[in-house]
């Protein structure tokens, strides 16, 4: 079981990270909230899949982040109205959004339907947790879950390097 209370520095310093660098946002606000989504989520952490603090880490960062870039509503975390104007370079405009969904759609068209799966696996938000701080751990995951569904090794790795390929010419 996570127990939040041996990880309350590192949550403190992921906000801090994020108020250091936009004055705007609310260091105590934002700890509430980052404590607040380790309750929520502390019982999908399963230890055999990675580390407790890589685990917060990515929990916290990803409120963080949602807090931030809501979109459309007044942001409590913000002193400013608008909010900081060094978010604004951050966060791209949503023309550039629609933008790069296209773009990612164009890509993942151009894939094999093994590699397709393989991408859908990965990107599936109800998926299990995926330690992406270490590749190898992760690729290992992913593979364990193809050969469940009965994949072969050949199917595994060319699908592994369709998609290396495809994402290192587009990039």
């Amino acid at each position: 079981m996570l127990n939040i209370e041996e990880h309350l520095n590192l949550i403190r310093k992921i906000v801090w990270s994020f108020v250091k660098g936009n004055p705007g946002l609310e260091f105590d606000d934002l700890f509430s909230e980052a404590c607040l989504a380790c309750l929520e989520a502390k019982h999908k952490f399963n230890p055999e899949k990675g580390k407790g603090s890589t685990f917060i880490w990515r929990v916290v960062n990803n409120r963080i982040l949602n807090i931030i870039g809501r979109e459309g509503e007044k942001n409590e975390f913000f002193l400013e109205e608008e909010g900081p104007s060094c978010l604004q370079s951050f966060w791209p405009s949503p023309e550039e959004q629609l933008i790069a969904k296209e773009e990612w759609l164009g890509i993942l068209n151009t894939l094999s339907p093994k590699a397709k799966q393989i991408c859908s696996l990965v990107l599936d938000r109800t998926s299990p947790y995926l330690p992406t701080d270490k590749p190898k751990t992760c690729r290992g995951a992913i593979i364990r879950e193809l050969r469940k569904q009965g994949w072969v090794w050949p199917d595994i790795w060319r699908g592994f390097r369709e998609i290396k390929h495809v994402l290192s010419i587009e990039s």
